[in-house]
């Protein structure tokens, strides 16, 4: 299978939180890979992310030149492989392998230009948009909002 997905994490100097992620990720299913962007000159987020390249992970990561988070996110998206793309932040975790491998099911099966995803707040609850949130946001309704967090 060819890459299908690919998340993208920024992270810069925050060595603890960019841990969580990538132990959250240490198994992803074939067709998914995990490309992070941090400074050049975050010596242990480089280290960490060494360490777990050495591991055989399906990861990449490259380094940024402290132009701010968008110049990041959009560094790795030209690095992506996946035909679909998500953004996560340092500390946003994988919630469940399982509900991973049925949302690739989805999009192998169902090839949508776009999705949205469930996300799990750091409190533990589980935040669901709703039809009407998501009407609202491909609309481009003002003040309607769904996190990139959660936009394939």
């Amino acid at each position: 299978m060819s890459l299908l997905l690919t998340i993208v994490t920024v992270s810069a100097f925050d060595h603890t939180r960019l841990k969580s992620t990538l132990e959250s990720t240490q198994l992803l299913p074939s067709g998914v890979e995990h490309i992070f962007i941090i400074p050049e000159n975050d010596l242990d987020s480089r280290n960490l992310l060494e360490g777990a390249s050495v591991q055989g992970k399906q990861l990449k990561f490259s380094f940024d030149t402290n132009s701010g988070v968008y110049s990041a996110m959009n560094l790795g998206a030209t690095m992506a492989s996946g035909t679909y793309v998500i953004f996560w932040n340092s500390g946003d975790l994988m919630y469940s392998l399982s509900e991973l491998e049925i949302f690739i099911s989805e999009l192998e099966s169902s090839k949508p230009t776009w999705a949205i995803a469930q996300g799990v707040l750091e409190s533990g609850a589980v935040h669901e948009n709703s039809h009407l949130e998501v009407w609202n946001f491909r609309n481009q309704k003002v003040g309607s909002y769904v996190s990139h967090q959660v936009i394939v």
